[in-house]
């Protein structure tokens, strides 16, 4: 069963970070994941989520910090509805 997160971050930034890579290293896109996007989970691996975006924008996948220093920055959501669903 799929796991879904929704950013929760970024709320004075325009959104959070998102990198090519998970190393936190590598190559950031030049676009953030936009706050209250929602992200469909790929791999959690050490803090670092790899995502497809479902919802929001920002770049379609990537890897983000669900957290950082203590904040949160992701946090875990239901699943979106279905088209014709309430919103």
């Amino acid at each position: 069963m799929a796991e879904y997160w929704k950013v929760v971050g970024g709320t004075e930034t325009g959104g959070i970070v998102v990198r090519v890579g998970r190393d936190l290293k590598s190559s950031p896109f030049g676009e953030r994941l936009t706050t209250d996007a929602i992200v469909k989970e790929i791999e959690l691996a050490g803090g670092r989520l790899n995502y497809e975006l479902v919802k929001g924008g920002g770049p379609e996948t990537g890897w983000v910090s669900t957290s950082i220093s203590g904040k949160e920055l992701c946090v875990k959501a239901a699943a979106p509805t279905e088209a014709g669903g309430a919103s």
